[in-house]
């Protein structure tokens, strides 16, 4: 039997009804493709810091309901 991969839609809806774990993957996933996007706009120093408040933005929409 295949193991298949949770989709981002389905992962969302699962970080929204609480699910830590689904939100980590979330931003495992997606992590290294946003920091890529915050250092091609300059200070690669602030790459981090960029990536890091926006996934906790997302967060907060979601415990919210929204996303």
């Amino acid at each position: 039997m295949a193991v298949t991969e949770r989709t981002d839609a389905d992962l969302l809806g699962q970080a929204r009804a609480g699910d830590e774990a689904a939100f980590s993957e979330l931003y495992l996933r997606h992590r290294p493709a946003a920091l890529r996007l915050a250092r091609s706009y300059g200070n690669r120093a602030d790459a981090e810091d960029l990536v890091n408040g926006a996934f906790e933005r997302v967060l907060a929409a979601l415990r919210r309901g929204h996303g």
